[in-house]
């Protein structure tokens, strides 16, 4: 037998054994009835709020590494401006202006 089998018979196992201790209890079944009801919206809540936490997270890396490749673009796009103006001015004997690019108004 494998050890996820066995650990999800226990899990499961354990749940069940969980819910028959509540029902067999010493409390009326309307007191069980809304225990297991405020247990459940408990849990609930709680994982609502952790996907909500989560998402959060997974926004803000999201953000932060579209910024970084904003910023990287940037930056290979001025690295190429330099290089085509030096490529240019090489190319470009002195003198001759009237075919140079505009500059761009960055």
């Amino acid at each position: 037998m494998s050890s996820g089998r066995f650990l999800g018979g226990l899990l499961i196992g354990g749940a069940l054994g969980a819910i028959v201790g509540l029902l067999i209890a010493p409390r009326t079944g309307e007191e069980t009835r809304e225990m297991i009801r405020e247990e459940f919206s408990n849990r609930v809540n709680r994982s609502v709020d952790d996907v909500k936490n989560r998402t959060l997270e997974l926004k803000e890396r999201a953000v932060n590494k579209a910024d970084q490749l904003k910023e990287r673009g940037q930056q290979i796009t001025s690295e190429l401006e330099e290089i085509g103006r030096e490529t240019w001015s090489k190319v470009n004997p002195v003198g001759k202006t009237k075919s140079q690019p505009e500059e761009s108004p960055n």
